[in-house]
């Protein structure tokens, strides 16, 4: 879509909030790009911290921006329908802007204020809308949201300033019960920049929740949780990317394959999983140039496997993410402007579609570049950035990590994030490792899958790797599973009752809710009773899964 250069945008920051620089900071830097990417029209409307507008301001004062120096550029924006902007003082007409951009970082420009007065007067803006950004910026809301809707997330706990303030022991100890050390204290309803503070023990947890209660009468612990305590060059997580050995498994199952990666984002396809076979990564570096082989269109097939494949070129040597043609042709002694514009030619997939420009080639052959190396160039049509494809592998080797280490918390993760996509039907996937054997053969025989088929057929693959590791789930309980969440139990995992195909969370959640205080059930007539979004079918499915244990049908006792 072509968007008109000539709008006339309203850069809106500053504002009555703790982070008035940061804001500035941000809308100069914004201003910058709008006017470097050819926009014609751009107008800087300052809010100083008393909440008058100013403007237009000059683009070399927005960083520092002063209201002192505007007074005669004040602002009464906008006149209804919307966009027009009069000078305060002459009441003359400056302009009207076709569309918002509010950098208003923190309180009254991320939280919902100025996007309810741009709907009001009808002025389209950059960014989340009333609601969202409200519920984005209340830090205890949303969080209170996610738990609502059982959505992982770290521990946490709201506290209010004057409880804070009044009864500071008993608020630190509250903290300290439910939480534990490292954490992070914020006030609510600020912005992701001021009033934060990292605590270690109890006297800087007092010191942290007092400067945040300077900016918010509402604020929020959160524990820490230090993901890069997980080491990316561990070699047993290293090593389920070459071989399922690390798994405690062999190289020759046919359904693991030669690979220990099933259930691993990037890696658990079969598409991934054979480029891993082919490639036998060594090290970290190649895991990220796979992941641009993956990613990108016309990189791997009918180029760098062909390459890789034939002993024409290592793994290293190849194109994986589009900063390696530039580094590289900069390494062979070519110019960087240039260097650069063969980089983005290429991504682009303007090479493949036109050929490289005049004299290109030429340079290239004259800096010693190979042939295949040229020509592997011309078929690309699309590649990866690199700080994309180290980002996604180092998440995906964090998992890894996982798996290989804490086994039960890895398949409990998978698991549940499957069942919300539909796709555990605890029925099948939950009767052992010959059964679940035998589905996935009978799968893979059909000459075609539907999208459900498909779907499960991606889970039976990691039941099954899960079964031949020696892990089995335990036996549904009417008591003990949770709606959502496959929970450890003894060195087993118990489904959720979600996990039950049909059985959907409002009444998953309706049977945790039945059962509360530790309410127990003489039948399945008084449980139906008291569950009534459980439905006759959802009963008996629970039945079949044993779910019931040995509960009779009715309340009625027979005499004979």
């Amino acid at each position: 879509m072509m968007l008109d250069k000539k709008l006339k945008i309203g850069v809106v920051f500053g504002g009555p909030s703790g982070e008035y620089d940061v804001s500035c900071v941000s809308a100069n830097t914004i201003v910058g790009a709008l006017l470097d990417a050819g926009y014609e029209n751009v107008f800087p409307i300052g809010i100083a911290k008393d909440g008058r507008w100013y403007g237009p301001v000059a683009r070399e004062d927005v960083e520092h921006f002063d209201a002192a120096g505007y007074a005669d550029r004040e602002l009464i924006f906008p006149q209804y329908p919307g966009g027009v902007m009069r000078n305060a003082k002459t009441f003359a007409e400056i302009g009207q802007i076709d569309v918002a951009f509010p950098i208003i970082h923190g309180s009254y420009g991320e939280d919902g204020h100025l996007q309810a007065f741009f709907d009001m007067c009808r002025i389209p803006y950059v960014g989340a809308g009333m609601m969202g950004s409200m519920v984005g910026m209340d830090k205890v809301f949303m969080r209170d949201i996610l738990k609502a809707y059982a959505i992982p997330q770290t521990d946490y706990v709201a506290v209010r300033r004057y409880d804070f303030e009044n009864d500071t022991e008993a608020v630190l100890d509250q903290i300290e019960d439910a939480l534990v050390y490292p954490m992070f204290v914020k006030p609510s309803c600020l912005g992701s920049s001021v009033g934060i503070s990292k605590v270690e023990n109890r006297d800087a947890l007092r010191e942290g929740l007092a400067g945040a209660a300077r900016y918010d009468s509402k604020l929020i612990v959160e524990t820490g949780v230090n993901a890069r305590e997980i080491p990316l060059d561990d070699p047993e997580t290293m090593g389920i990317f070459c071989s399922a050995a690390p798994l405690g498994l062999t190289d020759d199952d046919p359904i693991v394959g030669k690979t220990g990666t099933i259930g691993i984002p990037e890696f658990g396809t079969g598409f991934t999983r054979q480029m891993l076979v082919d490639t036998q990564p060594k090290g970290f570096d190649i895991l990220v140039r796979l992941s641009g082989f993956s990613h990108g269109t016309d990189v791997w097939l009918g180029n760098a496997k062909d390459l890789i494949m034939s002993g024409t070129a290592t793994v290293n040597q190849t194109v994986g993410c589009r900063d390696d043609i530039m580094l590289y042709l900069i390494s062979r002694g070519m110019d960087a402007k240039l260097s650069f514009k063969i980089m983005e030619s290429v991504r682009k997939g303007k090479v493949k579609r036109g050929g490289f420009q005049d004299g290109w080639v030429e340079t290239m052959q004259e800096h010693g570049v190979p042939e295949w190396y040229i020509t592997s160039l011309s078929k690309i049509a699309y590649l990866f950035p690199k700080a994309h494809a180290v980002a996604y592998v180092m998440m995906a080797f964090r998992i890894a990590w996982f798996k290989v280490h804490e086994p039960l918390a890895f398949y409990s993760a998978y698991f549940y994030r499957r069942s919300q996509k539909d796709s555990f039907d605890a029925d099948m996937m939950t009767r052992g490792l010959d059964y679940t054997r035998r589905k996935i053969n009978e799968l893979r025989n059909k000459p075609t899958l539907t999208a459900k088929e498909e779907d499960l057929l991606v889970t039976l693959e990691a039941v099954y790797e899960f079964n031949l590791r020696g892990f089995e789930f335990a036996p549904m309980s009417l008591y003990e599973s949770d709606a959502t969440k496959f929970l450890i139990r003894d060195g087993k995992l118990l489904p959720p009752f979600v996990a039950i195909s049909g059985l959907g969370e409002s009444a998953a959640w309706n049977l945790v809710a039945c059962r509360a205080g530790g309410r127990e059930f003489v039948s399945v007539e008084e449980l139906s009773a008291a569950c009534p979004k459980v439905s006759q079918t959802h009963l008996e499915q629970l039945r079949a899964m044993g779910a019931l244990g040995e509960m009779p049908d009715s309340s009625q006792m027979s005499l004979f």
